[in-house]
Formats: C-alpha cells, structure tokens, sequence
C-alpha cells in the first residue's frame, strides 16, 4: 500500500518548467477595518451635507422665484385697475377721480397701507359710462387692496358687492368709511393676491401689520388747482398733461406708487424695519383724466 505525501508539491507553470509558490489570502486586521469605516463615514457624511446644500439652494431659489411671480401678478393686477378709475362731477362742481390712499394709526405710526379704486368692480367697466359721471360712486362699484384684518400676511382685493350705497371720495369722512367697510368685511367679499405679505410688529407687543405702502400722486396737484386763480397765466402754466390746460381744467396725471415687502420664508414676524428674508416689490401705475374746476 502506498501512502501519500504529506507536503504539497510546488505547482508548476504552464511551461511546466518552473514551480509557482501558493499564497494563501488573509482578511482585514482590526485596524484596517477601523480605517476603512472611518473613511467610508466621512464620505458619507461629506454626501450629505453636500445633498443638504443642494436642498437648501434649491428652496432658496424657488422662494425667491414664486416671490417674484406674486410680485409681478400683484404690480399687474393693482396697474391695470387703476387705469379702470372713473371721475364723477356732482351738480357743476369739480371733477373728482375715483382713486384714493387711506392712512390708518397703529402705534402712532401713520400707515398707509389701502388703496381704493372706483373701477366698476373686479372686471371694470365704469369708464364705459358717461366720464365724469354726474351720480356719486356705489360701495360695490370700489375695489379696495389693503391687508387681511384677520390674516395681516395676506394682501386682499375686496369688493363688497351687497352694498349698493353711495359714497363721496371728495367726503371728510371718506377715511373712516372706508375702515368701516373692510372691518366689515365677509370673507367672500376677499380676494386673496398674496399670503406672502411681510409681517411685522412696531412695538414688541404691537399689533401684527402686513407691510405695503401707496402713495397717490396728482399732477398738477390739489394744492396747485384750489389756489390758483382761474383762467390766470399761472393757471395756464401748471404742469397739465402734454401742456392741456384750458380755462377751467385740463388734463392731469395721476400715479399711485406702491411698495410691497414679500416674505420668502412663512410666518417670519420681525419688530422694527428690518427682515433679512424680505423682497420689496416696487412698482407704479398711472392714468391721465380731464379736469374741470
């Protein structure tokens, strides 16, 4: 009986000439391990403040990019309907136009914060009527933008279609009447443009304010057509519209400039003036109407 070697021999190469040492492969040493996984959780973590970067950017941009689209449909919005404003002339006095910015005190601050346009109504339509109309304006022929009374954050086009009343721009209580409406406002009489409205408190403990400004401007102006003389050559020198001016009247301009601060991150409340998370959106809108005194 033969036995067998207890000792492997060498293989040989293909050649069969030379032998080829077996190596026999060995696994990790602790330390390796360690080295490894600590390397394979950096990378880790590296990827995901990474990925988290690009998440965040990513929010950042499309803030700023629906900001800018609420802006934009605001500014266009709030341009065109002025340009729908209609003038009215009671028993052969002056002309009044329909366009209005009411002030409110919170804090003893003066905001203001409404703009009221005799438009016809959220489609228009009062220009396509007698212009100056000899009857005073109904509450439901105004479009009024001012914030929210309930919801400061978002800026509301209102439009109280039940109320057929009239209502006198050209009235020393024309203010306060207005307040009164929006106050009184339903909910169905709001529409909604923006819930982006920067808020913010004047005081620490002051009432929550959305952010926006008007401001109307006639030219020539109120003060320059109540004094000067009629039909002088100071009256034909005001600054009408493309030089317009006639003996009792001519043409004049009126702009409302406004500013509206938007928020790109929600529900952000800042006291004071400053928001680091603000776009003011700036813009203007403008008409031209005949003036008669």
């Amino acid at each position: 009986m033969k036995y067998s070697s207890r000792h492997h021999s060498p293989e040989r190469s293909q050649t069969g000439n030379n032998p080829v040492e077996r190596r026999e492969s060995r696994g990790f040493t602790l330390l390796e391990l360690i080295l490894a996984l600590s390397i394979t959780a950096l990378v880790v973590v590296s990827l995901s403040g990474l990925l988290l970067a690009v998440q965040n950017a990513w929010t950042v941009s499309k803030n700023y990019h629906d900001v800018g689209l609420h802006g934009r449909a605001i500014l266009d919005r709030i341009n065109w309907m002025v340009a729908q404003a209609g003038t009215y002339r009671i028993n052969g006095g002056p002309v009044h136009l329909g366009l209005s910015v009411i002030s409110r005190s919170v804090d003893g601050v003066a905001l203001p914060e409404t703009l009221v346009v005799w438009s016809g109504g959220r489609s228009g339509g009062i220009q396509e009527k007698r212009q100056p109309a000899i009857s005073l304006p109904k509450v439901n022929e105004l479009v009024i933008y001012t914030p929210d009374p309930s919801t400061p954050n978002n800026l509301v086009e209102i439009q109280i279609a039940s109320n057929s009343s009239t209502i006198d721009f050209a009235d020393v209580n024309f203010a306060t009447t207005i307040q009164s409406l929006i106050t009184g406002s339903a909910s169905g009489d709001r529409l909604k443009l923006t819930d982006r409205l920067r808020t913010c408190r004047i005081t620490e403990f002051g009432s929550l304010l959305g952010n926006l400004r008007f401001e109307l401007l006639q030219v020539p102006s109120d003060e320059q057509v109540t004094t000067t003389t009629i039909g002088s050559d100071q009256w034909y020198a005001l600054p009408w519209a493309q030089g317009m001016g006639f003996s009792r009247g001519g043409l004049r301009t009126a702009a409302v400039r406004l500013e509206i601060q938007l928020e790109t991150v929600r529900g952000s409340v800042f006291v004071g003036a400053s928001s680091p998370t603000t776009i003011p959106i700036l813009g203007s809108a403008s008409l031209r109407y005949a003036y008669r005194s």
